[in-house]
């Protein structure tokens, strides 16, 4: 598989079960290379006509299709990442998408392996009880659960840091907390000022609460 590029083509070899232009599924995509079989293989066409009669019979299953391309195509005009046929030449973070997704989708989305995970658990009462705190964070919005490879339930977060340095090379870092009666600093581990995204929140937006939350003053120059 061939990508053109600014300079040059640069090619790639497809290994199986690999997606070419996936993307065509979610948004109005147009073809950036070219596909050349060296060896005999076969190839699995998904026709965007096709996904959509499916799609057309299962409510839920389509209103959290329709939210994923709306916040994909969002993180594409936010982001501006290197644009490829193959999804793992482009600089997209498929977390990165579900976590702005709105929270009604993303709910809908972490129930199936939340209910695995509570399935696993069975009477104990100890486990139960994490899993509770759990579906309180997912369903507030906190986090969304997915899988790995091997089928592993998975708590996953965006968290959003943001660097800031002088020209003489000193960094912003947040060192500790006021007291709630503002009379003492409570010491902390040092770090760098961070947020977690809430749903339906794209980077940026993300980055803007923080700065006005915790560095308003410093936003004429940030």
């Amino acid at each position: 598989c061939s990508t053109p590029t600014a300079r040059n083509v640069a090619s790639s070899e497809v290994s199986p079960e690999t997606w070419m232009c996936e993307l065509a599924l979610w948004t109005h995509w147009t073809t950036l290379g070219l596909a050349e079989s060296v060896s005999s293989g076969e190839l699995m066409v998904v026709k965007v006509e096709g996904l959509e009669s499916v799609l057309s019979c299962h409510t839920n299953v389509s209103m959290i299709v329709q939210d994923y391309c709306a916040t994909l195509c969002a993180v594409f005009r936010e982001g501006q990442p290197i644009l490829s046929d193959l999804r793992s030449r482009m600089q997209l973070d498929e977390d990165h998408v579900i976590c702005a997704m709105p929270q009604d989708s993303r709910v809908k989305m972490s129930l199936p392996a939340l209910r695995a995970v509570q399935a696993m658990a069975g009477n104990n009462a100890k486990q139960q009880s994490r899993l509770s705190e759990l579906e309180k964070e997912v369903r507030e919005g906190k986090c969304y659960l997915s899988s790995d490879s091997s089928g592993c339930a998975l708590r996953v977060v965006n968290v959003i840091t943001l660097r800031l340095f002088r020209l003489d090379g000193l960094i912003c870092a947040k060192v500790g907390e006021w007291s709630d009666d503002d009379t003492m600093i409570k010491r902390s581990k040092a770090k760098l000022p961070g947020t977690k995204t809430r749903a339906g929140e794209m980077p940026r937006q993300a980055l803007d609460r923080l700065i006005k939350k915790e560095l308003d003053a410093l936003r004429p120059i940030v």
